[in-house]
């Protein structure tokens, strides 16, 4: 089910810190965060977290970026249970984000972690582009002279 939310028994290590393994929401087997943990991470108060992301919605595609489970019917006991945070009874909003829907929140941020995280990512996406735009062109450069046993693997381009 795409929007079942499972947390698993693992941690995994980000930016120092040891975070839960949280999958769903955004399709089976996708990895997301919770804000609790993005304040974590950041050393934020979790309602700054909330604070950033609800005051520019506008940046975010709901049910991509971000998910609020209080708003798609999660309750607060639920939330209790699968993540092992009380809510304030009067919450609206408990918000969950996709890998692409934390890169959106960090670029609004403005603190040293969000710029490192920045400066990671994009030295890393452009290092995965040209691997995978080198592979691209060597698999371009294969000709096929008929069949199969025939297949001839150019160095040219």
């Amino acid at each position: 089910m795409k929007n079942e939310i499972r947390v698993l028994g693992n941690t995994m290590e980000f930016m120092g810190k040891q975070l839960k393994v949280i999958e769903g929401g955004f399709g089976e087997g996708k990895r997301v965060l919770t804000a609790h943990q993005i304040a974590e991470i950041h050393s934020m108060e979790v309602k700054e977290v909330n604070r950033l992301t609800y005051e520019n919605l506008d940046e975010f595609e709901d049910g991509v970026d971000i998910l609020n489970l209080l708003k798609v019917g999660t309750t607060h006991l639920e939330i209790k249970t699968l993540f092992d945070i009380t809510l304030p009874p009067v919450a609206k909003n408990f918000y969950i984000y996709s890998e692409q829907g934390y890169m959106a929140l960090v670029g609004l941020m403005r603190s040293d972690e969000a710029r490192e995280i920045r400066k990671k990512f994009r030295r890393e996406y452009f290092a995965v582009r040209d691997k995978a735009f080198n592979i691209v062109k060597s698999i371009e450069s294969v000709e096929y002279e008929g069949n199969i046993d025939n297949l001839v693997y150019s160095k040219n381009g």
